[in-house]
């Protein structure tokens, strides 16, 4: 599936918009519209047209979030409330790249999914500490919400928080990449300068599991606290919840 997981995270995205326009001004049916637009001309325009990895993409999604929305509130509640959430997401991420099904040469979908466990490890942790410090709070009124369209000030301040924010990603993960990578290494006394040493499983999946978390840790609960310091916060931010 050359372009599937394009299509999943496609899927994905129409999903997640559907669910929101419950909780939003415009109807249902337009966003329908915009978004079965938006896949029909990347089947036009990319040539997809026929493809079995449309299919593939639209159903693998279709299948999880009929499994998992139903649970969503309940696994969205614990993890911020409970104070032994942080143990139990990490154990379970640990976990799950424990039992990841073994190939016989080296690929980098081990180490894609370890950056996407910890990037979502990082998420979950930095959420709950938000929780834990009274930054995530309801919002005043039920929705649906309408929505307020930017003026220059709010996009001005908007791009401010874009250049911090990934600003401190970009210096996060150079600084741990660097550091754990190292680190790794001497203790398993093998060359940090070497490829092949590198990919090796005991080497590279901590070392992506890692700097990862510390990313989604930085997006979460570092950058916004950046930006509460320098008054520059969203009025809205963590009161969707």
């Amino acid at each position: 599936m050359k372009h599937g997981w394009s299509f999943t995270i496609v899927a994905y995205t129409c999903g997640n918009c559907l669910v929101k326009s419950q909780l939003y001004g415009p109807r249902k049916v337009d966003h329908e519209f915009v978004l079965l637009g938006h896949v029909d001309k990347m089947m036009v325009f990319e040539d997809f047209l026929g493809n079995k990895d449309i299919i593939g993409g639209l159903s693998l999604v279709a299948v999880l979030m009929a499994m998992i929305f139903p649970f969503s509130d309940f696994i969205d509640h614990y993890q911020l409330t409970n104070p032994y959430a942080p143990l139990v997401t990490i154990a379970f991420m640990l976990l799950l790249q424990i039992i990841y099904p073994k190939t016989e040469r080296w690929t980098p979908a081990r180490g894609d999914t370890a950056v996407i466990m910890g990037t979502g490890t990082g998420f979950a942790l930095g959420s709950w500490l938000n929780y834990r410090l009274g930054v995530i709070r309801g919002p005043p009124i039920p929705p649906p919400y309408m929505i307020m369209w930017p003026g220059y000030k709010v996009f001005g301040l908007a791009l401010l928080r874009a250049i911090i924010g990934i600003s401190c990603i970009v210096a996060t993960r150079a600084f741990f990449k660097s550091v754990i990578c190292a680190l790794l290494c001497f203790v398993l006394r093998v060359d940090s300068k070497d490829l092949k040493s590198k990919q090796k499983i005991i080497v590279e999946i901590p070392l992506k599991f890692i700097t990862y978390t510390a990313i989604g840790f930085v997006i979460t609960y570092v950058s916004p606290f950046v930006f509460r310091l320098l008054c520059i916060e969203r009025a809205t931010a963590f009161t969707e919840v």
